[in-house]
């Protein structure tokens, strides 16, 4: 029996297969908008899509992003009609509050947990009143990826309107990206080695399609419209490349070849971090909030980017520096690094944040070191 493939047969054969397609678009895109995790929604949805849908984080014309107001998930996560995480804040501030707002980046949000009321500083303000602070409240304003740079706007264009009497800085991990730039000449004050400006609106051919865009997950980095942390990398940033190789066993090759890893940390050293801080001591101190900063913890679990050399000696710097601008600028300063438990159990997989066990813990210990100085008689 002989087939003939005529025009009618093929226009039959294409329009089977494009109502096959929208079909499963449409079914995926049912899936991606009413069931999926929201991490998934993030990764594969359109931008068009995206933009009915409130995620995480928004976009804000001087942070690049931050905590989407009003934000709650079915995990018992809660952001505020201020985008901060957690419950409202009373504004103006009420006569008799002390309020403490932490900074930081995603360790002083603590993404790691998934209810706002596991957070370390929600948790801090609980213990702060445990020890008869009752007047003491605590904002978390971490916001996750950020560095010194945000942060420092963040303290200018956000905290400052919540007329804080003390700010928390606690944040290293994302400072060692800010140094692993390549070459040294992408090292700069503006931080564009680490990122680059964010490019929203898809313009490929699978930025339209649910299905297209899971297709080409598969062979390629697609750039994720729902994580806006995820489209502003620059193309200098070799912090992932060298953890790849380092994990896979192909160190050194590539640019690791020319200079090694530890050689580019210590070709960028942290003077742009150093600026930022002390810019934020000399605003904090000039609007008349007290600062604390803090030494930077982790738990260096084999498998993970935290028993990496270049991570090591990145925050060992990180924390002397820390202390070196504490001392110079007579604020406060707490070694928290030295009294934090290393111990798996109290850190999820990637020992740079703390789960709920740890969450505990820290918020514990900063109580402890806070409690005799707020409730002492110089206390505002």
């Amino acid at each position: 029996m002989k087939y003939t493939f005529d025009a009618k047969t093929a226009w039959l054969f294409i329009v089977s297969i494009l109502i096959a397609f929208s079909l499963l678009e449409f079914g995926l895109r049912y899936w991606l908008s009413n069931y999926a995790p929201e991490h998934l929604f993030a990764r594969y949805a359109t931008y068009e899509m995206i933009q009915e849908k409130p995620l995480r984080y928004s976009r804000h014309p001087y942070l690049s992003f931050y905590p989407t107001p009003n934000y709650t998930n079915e995990k018992g996560e809660r952001h505020n009609s201020l985008g901060y995480r957690g419950e409202e804040i009373i504004q103006p501030k009420p006569d008799g509050v002390y309020r403490v707002v932490a900074i930081g980046g995603s360790t002083t949000y603590t993404a790691a947990v998934s209810s706002y009321k596991d957070a370390y500083p929600y948790l801090l303000e609980k213990e702060l009143k445990k020890h008869g602070l009752e007047n003491v409240e605590v904002i978390n304003a971490g916001v996750p990826f950020y560095d010194s740079w945000p942060i420092l706007v963040n303290f200018q264009f956000r905290v400052l309107d919540l007329d804080p009497d003390l700010i928390i800085y606690y944040e290293g991990d994302n400072e060692i990206k800010t140094r692993m730039v390549y070459p040294h000449e992408s090292y700069r004050g503006d931080n564009t080695g680490r990122v680059s400006p964010p490019s929203i609106t898809g313009t490929r051919i699978y930025d339209t399609s649910v299905a297209l865009r899971m297709i080409f997950s598969r062979f390629a980095d697609i750039s994720h419209f729902g994580d806006l942390s995820k489209l502003n990398s620059a193309e200098t940033l070799v912090h992932f490349d060298y953890l790849n190789q380092y994990f896979s066993g192909e160190y050194p090759k590539g640019i690791f070849k020319e200079k090694s890893a530890l050689e580019i940390l210590e070709d960028n050293p942290p003077i742009y971090t150093e600026r930022n801080l002390r810019n934020l001591v000399s605003v904090a101190k000039k609007q008349g909030v007290d600062v604390l900063f803090s030494t930077y913890a982790y738990s260096p679990l084999k498998g993970e980017r935290t028993e990496t050399p270049v991570y090591q000696k990145a925050v060992e710097e990180h924390n002397s520096l820390i202390e070196d601008i504490a001392k110079r600028e007579k604020i406060l300063f707490y070694d928290f690094a030295s009294e934090m438990s290393r111990e798996p159990r109290y850190w999820i997989t990637d020992g740079v944040h703390v789960n709920e066990a740890g969450s505990a813990l820290k918020a514990e210990l900063f109580a402890d070191f806070l409690t005799p100085l707020l409730a002492g008689p110089n206390r505002d």
